[in-house]
Parts: C-alpha cells; structure tokens; sequence
C-alpha cells in the first residue's frame, strides 16, 4: 500500500513530488543576473556613442551598479544552487520522496556562472 511509483513519481495515498523552491528561487536569481547584466551592457553601449552629455555620469553609475548588482545574484544564484542540489539529490526522510527541480538547479547555476567567469578572466587579464 505504501510503496513507490518509479513511473509517477509518487507514494500512494499522497500528493505529486514537491518542487524545490531552493531550485525555483536559484533561477530566479541567475534570471535577476541575466537582466542586470543586460542593463549593464546597455548602459555602456549607451555611453560609448562618441559623444558626451553631463547626465552620462549617472548613466555610468547605473551601469556600474547594475553589474555590480548581477554579479552579487550571480554568486547567490550559485550558493542557492548548490542548495537545492543537495535538497533535490537527499530524500525526505518523513516521505522519502526527492525533490523534483535538479535540472533547474543545474541550468541556473551553469547561467549565473558565466557572468562570473568572465569577472574572473577580466581580473586575471589586469593584473
């Protein structure tokens, strides 16, 4: 009566597996990540037009806040990640049921790891 369903996922009598919210909340920061990269890019597309206008210098501060901003989601995305790894790998010892939401977990990571990659070669690339 209580044994498990490979093909369903499920112990009879209870619900679906539950999703990671540490997976959904992993993508959403490296999603936070991606859109605070783009906004950066923007910005320094913006101001390398080739001419200047007093108000660029608060165009440049939002630039360098917005990367800023997605590499601090970037390493979050990472950390959560790794989370919702383990949660979605270790069974629930009251169900015995896993977690579904690895595959996010590894495509958030695998997004939020780029941005933070290429901060890595720029500072190797410097000095």
């Amino acid at each position: 009566m209580n044994e498990q369903h490979p093909a369903v996922g499920h112990i009879e009598g209870m619900g679906p597996r539950p999703f990671s919210k540490a997976a959904m909340a992993a993508f959403g920061l490296a999603m936070a990540c991606v859109l605070c990269m783009g906004a950066a890019a923007g910005g320094y597309w913006h101001l390398n037009r080739g001419e200047y206008d007093p108000a660029d210098a608060l165009m440049l501060l939002a630039a360098i806040a917005a990367a800023l901003a997605g590499i601090c989601c970037a390493a979050a995305a990472i950390i959560v990640g790794v989370v919702s790894l383990v949660e979605c790998l270790r069974p629930n010892p009251r169900t015995g049921m896993r977690a579904r939401g690895l595959w996010l977990a590894v495509a958030a990571m695998a997004i939020a790891a780029m941005p933070l990659a290429a901060l890595l070669w720029l500072r190797a690339a410097n000095g």
